[in-house]
């Protein structure tokens, strides 16, 4: 009843309707246009030839999307997207493309799989635990919407490519999505605030989403981060390792509030 293959040949307007409809009956329903899905998959740097679909009737039902890179010194994929129509669950169509997309994996040599899971899901993290997959880290998602606290004072733009990083003390350390690794593959997507050879954050030009943060005093960093704030009409901080526990105060601090908390799951394939 159901096939299995690659993405790559899929159109994109037959992509978004599947993802649509997969997510229809969250609570915070996914409405992709091509557009907008294009430029997800862009800033994501998903590889359709190693993503996967499940296919009834040449009707796509079920798809696995994921990124490529090197993670943690492994070459690695990230699932940057999952998602079963809602007529098709419960069918084992998951993990029977799951299953297809590890095997497809091995074949390319990838080390390890790494995703991301809300840690309220606990269906889905219980799911992914059966499959093998681990807590590695455990995140905080927030927002914050402007005016920022503090001006702007000393404090330069600079396309992300253009920009000559300098050494800092402290780090925040990236989760896969926002590796330098992943980010120079769409390097004029981001922009850097920095406050030289104190602190810098790169960002997404797009909405703001701070992608790194690096810095020797988290005075310098606030300021950095509140010059960002200034800029949009909201900000996120996707993804900030719950145990910079410093960093996510100063967050709070200057407006920020927690809305989630997710966990990187992963396994060895």
């Amino acid at each position: 009843m159901y096939h299995f293959r690659a993405l790559d040949k899929v159109s994109l307007q037959q992509l978004a309707e599947c993802f649509n409809l997969a997510f229809s009956d969250y609570e915070q329903p996914i409405c992709f246009t091509t557009e907008s899905l294009e430029h997800y998959l862009t800033a994501s740097a998903v590889n359709l030839s190693l993503s996967y679909g499940a296919f009834c009737n040449e009707q796509l039902i079920a798809v696995i999307l994921n990124s490529v890179g090197v993670y943690m010194h492994q070459s690695v994929v990230f699932d940057a997207g999952t998602g079963v129509v809602p007529e098709h669950r419960n069918k084992k169509v998951f993990s029977a493309l799951f299953e297809y997309t590890i095997q497809q994996l091995k074949r390319h040599n990838i080390e390890r799989y790494y995703l991301e899971v809300l840690q309220s899901n606990h269906h889905a993290v219980s799911i992914y635990s059966k499959k093998g997959f681990s807590v590695q880290r455990e995140y905080s998602v927030l927002t914050a919407s402007g005016p920022g606290h503090g001006g702007d004072n000393h404090i330069s733009v600079i396309p992300y490519q253009d920009f000559t990083s300098f050494s800092t003390r402290f780090s925040v350390e990236p989760s896969f999505e926002h590796t330098s690794y992943t980010i120079n593959q769409n390097s004029q997507l981001f922009e850097v605030l920095y406050l030289n050879d104190q602190a810098y954050c790169i960002y997404a030009k797009r909405h703001g989403e701070i992608i790194q943060m690096h810095y020797n005093e988290l005075d310098a960093l606030k300021d950095v981060v509140s010059a960002l704030i200034n800029r949009y009409p909201s900000a996120m901080a996707k993804n900030i390792d719950c145990a910079c526990c410093d960093v996510i105060q100063m967050l709070i601090d200057i407006g920020f509030v927690e809305i989630t908390k997710q966990y990187e799951m992963a396994r060895t394939i």
